[in-house]
C-alpha cells in the first residue's frame, strides 16, 4: 500500500513563484524588444506581435500585485482576488496566443511569398 502526501502551495510560495516567473518574463520580452529594435533599427518598424508581448507586461504586472494582496489579505476580498487573478492569467494567455498566431502567420507568409517569386 502506497501512501500519497499532497502539498497544498501557500500564498508565501505562490508570491515568490510569482515574482519569479514575472522577473524572468520581463527579462525575456526586454531582451526580445531590444534584440528587434537592434535588428529593425527602429522602434517604429516593430511588428504586431512585438507590441503584443510589450502590452502582455500590464496584466502580467497587475496578477503580480493582485498576488501579493491576496496573500495580505484573509477575508471576504480573498475570493474577488482569486477571480480577477484566474482572469487575468487568461487573458495573458489568449495574448500569448495572439502573439504566436501573428508570428507564425509572418513565418507563413514570407515563406510561401518566397516560394512564388
Amino acid at each position: 500500500m502506497t501512501v500519497r502526501i499532497y502539498v497544498v502551495p501557500t500564498m508565501d510560495s505562490l508570491l515568490a513563484q510569482s515574482w519569479t516567473l514575472f522577473a524572468l518574463s520581463l527579462s525575456i520580452i526586454l531582451s526580445r524588444l531590444t534584440f528587434r529594435r537592434l535588428m529593425l533599427k527602429s522602434f517604429a518598424k516593430l511588428q504586431a506581435d512585438d507590441w503584443i508581448m510589450a502590452f502582455l507586461l500590464l496584466p502580467m504586472t497587475a496578477s503580480v500585485v493582485i498576488a501579493k494582496t491576496a496573500s495580505d489579505t484573509h477575508s471576504d476580498k480573498h475570493n474577488t482576488y482569486q477571480y480577477i487573478f484566474e482572469e487575468l492569467q487568461i487573458v495573458m494567455t489568449w495574448l500569448v496566443k495572439a502573439c504566436l498566431l501573428v508570428l507564425y502567420w509572418r513565418i507563413l507568409y514570407v515563406r510561401t511569398r518566397r516560394c512564388n517569386v
